[in-house]
């Protein structure tokens, strides 16, 4: 992780929460100072509590704006994650 300045963080919302594996990750690694750019799937609740959860678990990296896909529009999704990547400089439109 030493070498990443961006870390694209993605996880199934559960609930409202982020799994519980997720939380290890982030409490495993050093983030002061990373980007983290959140993306999960959820089936209504969106970021429920996770992007506070993140800022929490993680006070000094820097959290930029995440994309929440509802699970039943996944299949629907490519133009909606094309528009935001594409936000990040990850992909030209």
């Amino acid at each position: 992780m030493d070498s990443y300045d961006i870390v694209f963080l993605w996880y199934p919302d559960w609930i409202g929460a982020m799994p519980m594996p997720v939380f290890t990750f982030l409490e495993s690694y050093n983030f002061n100072w990373k980007t983290i750019i959140p993306f999960c799937t959820h089936g209504g609740s969106k970021f429920g509590s996770s992007i506070s959860d993140i800022k929490k678990i993680r006070p000094k990296a820097y959290i930029k704006e995440g994309l929440a896909v509802r699970a039943s529009n996944v299949g629907n999704a490519k133009d909606e994650v094309d528009v935001w990547l594409s936000k990040f400089g990850m992909l030209k439109q």
